[in-house]
């Protein structure tokens, strides 16, 4: 190979790549935040489940419902919201706003003697157990997270993409 070819080849290349750079960028970000949507979703059922996990009621079956109190949207390919709330709470003795404070936020289990302000049992049973609050779990999970490199093969096909029709990336790169 001629000296004049190797560098009209890495011309090409590099006028490739930044002729490319935004379509590439903008499929890595959406990938991305594929994954941190499907990492939030796996995070919060983890969260939940250990919270039911943490207590084992004596004086009333479960209904589950807490496992419903989070919104994970993907909103668009770069923005995910995670929205936790008390709307799909029904069925219980207590309203939903007092449920979700007591269990999701401040993490009572069970019982009709809460520690917290509201006492609307029809009798009462035992003191509510306290373990952790599943918001603030969720929280921490947000401000801890730290999205891992997109699956390495996902991000080459990404780049093979736009970027294996130049000749100098084929050389080095073995693609056809």
């Amino acid at each position: 190979m001629t000296l004049e070819h190797y560098n009209a080849i890495v011309d090409e290349l590099l006028n490739g790549l930044k002729s490319s750079e935004k379509e590439i960028a903008k499929e890595l970000s959406a990938l991305k935040t594929k994954k941190i949507y499907e990492d939030a979703k796996r995070a919060y059922s983890q969260i939940i489940n250990n919270w039911y996990n943490s207590y084992s009621p004596l004086y009333y079956n479960r209904l589950y419902s807490l496992k419903s109190a989070a919104d994970i949207t993907m909103l668009d390919e770069h923005t995910i919201d995670i929205y936790l709330n008390e709307d799909h709470l029904g069925g219980h003795h207590l309203n939903n706003a007092g449920l979700y404070n007591l269990t999701m936020r401040q993490g009572y289990h069970g019982g009709s003697k809460y520690r917290g302000p509201l006492n609307k049992w029809s009798h009462e049973t035992r003191p509510a157990v306290k373990t952790f609050s599943p918001v603030r779990a969720m929280q921490n999970w947000a401000k801890s997270y730290s999205s891992p490199h997109e699956k390495e093969k996902h991000v080459v096909q990404i780049v093979k993409k736009y970027l294996s029709k130049y000749e100098l990336f084929r050389l080095l790169y073995g693609t056809r």
